[in-house]
């Protein structure tokens, strides 16, 4: 008889087994990590406004870095400007540095444009490995746009200047001349990108980005004069001014350190902003809930 019973309780304990809801497993930080990493990169590879933009950037460096050598090559501008072979990258400097910072801003605040942000969830682990990596990308790509971009305006710039039948020779650089901007232009990059991420991030609205990234540039920095005693000081606080100091070769005593140190200023700052961006925005009210959103 205690058989039948013992059968029966497995019957029983099987079919409640059986008729129980099944709990779907959650994926692993490391597949989530890798699925949004995937969805981000592909979303900035098949961005066709942002390939437009780099386009329009590689274009104007190299027109104007053209017209720059020509300038000084053909009328001088009053013995300031030593030709060197600086100047066929002219362009990367004096224009290619602002179609970064748009570039960049439009890079991070793409999704505003849905009014979905996502810079709210970077409380979530896998949001915040997702910046980091989406983070990396955009500079990778803004240093080898740069290096192929000033390549090609070296190059574009000797073969136009040639054929109008200017000497070239004073802006033909020694190896060592051209792995120092080549140097320069990483730095310029890397800086770039820090900056106009870390105000993106704090804005959050592309067009106020923007403006205050070209702003920061064009007017605060353009109105201090290195060379006004009074001015000194704030000059050389300046990361952009120090990030280019080598390019521009300025006098010393514009600035109250050594170029060698400008450098590590230069991407002290920018990197240290991002940083402090990054992590005040991750510890705003409200950013716990957006991620549960997001994560639904």
């Amino acid at each position: 008889m205690s058989t039948p019973t013992i059968d029966r309780t497995k019957q029983q304990t099987s079919g409640t087994k059986a008729g129980a809801p099944r709990q779907t497993q959650q994926p692993s930080l490391v597949t989530r990590f890798k699925r949004a990493l995937r969805a981000e990169l592909t979303q900035l590879k098949e961005g066709r406004t942002g390939h437009t933009i780099m386009a329009l950037v590689a274009v104007a460096s190299v027109a104007w870095s053209c017209f720059f050598t020509f300038l000084i090559l053909k009328y001088g501008d009053g013995g300031q400007t030593v030709p060197s072979a600086r100047m066929p990258v002219a362009g990367i400097f004096q224009v290619g540095v602002y179609g970064l910072l748009v570039w960049t801003c439009w890079q991070f605040l793409r999704e505003e444009s849905t009014r979905q942000s996502k810079l709210k969830a970077l409380m979530m682990p896998t949001r915040g490995l997702t910046w980091g990596a989406k983070l990396c990308w955009t500079m990778l790509t803004a240093v080898v746009a740069f290096l192929v971009t000033g390549v090609l305006s070296t190059v574009v710039t000797l073969a136009v200047t040639k054929l109008m039948g200017l000497e070239i020779s004073e802006v033909i650089g020694t190896p060592v001349e051209y792995v120092a901007l080549a140097a320069q232009i990483v730095l310029l990059a890397v800086g770039t990108v820090f900056f106009a991420a870390a105000l993106s991030i704090a804005i959050r609205a592309m067009g106020y980005a923007i403006a205050v990234t070209l702003g920061w540039l064009m007017l605060f920095e353009g109105m201090i004069d290195g060379s006004d005693p009074a001015q000194r000081v704030m000059h050389s606080l300046l990361p952009f001014a120090n990030g280019t100091r080598s390019y521009e070769q300025v006098d010393p005593s514009q600035f109250l350190w050594s170029p060698a140190f400008s450098v590590v200023y230069f991407l002290g700052v920018t990197a240290g902003l991002f940083i402090l961006t990054l992590a005040y925005a991750a510890r705003r009210p409200g950013a716990g809930a957006h991620s549960k959103e997001a994560t639904a």
